[in-house]
């Protein structure tokens, strides 16, 4: 599951194209999930970096920071 994902399930149902809002709050998700993590008590942070950036390209594509492989 991916926590910070959650609230954002219906926005997979939708039949139309995200509006900027809904891309941005998909974009932002794996910060929010990092943070969640953290209020929750998660303190290690090689496992909140994998958190945060799952979503990053070695290729620089990939988000929310399009950061090249480290």
């Amino acid at each position: 599951m991916n926590i910070g994902m959650f609230e954002l399930q219906q926005l997979q149902a939708l039949e139309r194209p995200l509006v900027d809002a809904q891309q941005e709050a998909i974009r932002n998700h794996c910060e929010r999930s990092a943070a969640m993590l953290r209020e929750h008590g998660m303190s290690s942070e090689p496992w909140l970096d994998i958190v945060q950036d799952h979503h990053e390209r070695p290729d620089d594509s990939g988000y929310p920071a399009h950061m090249p492989s480290r």
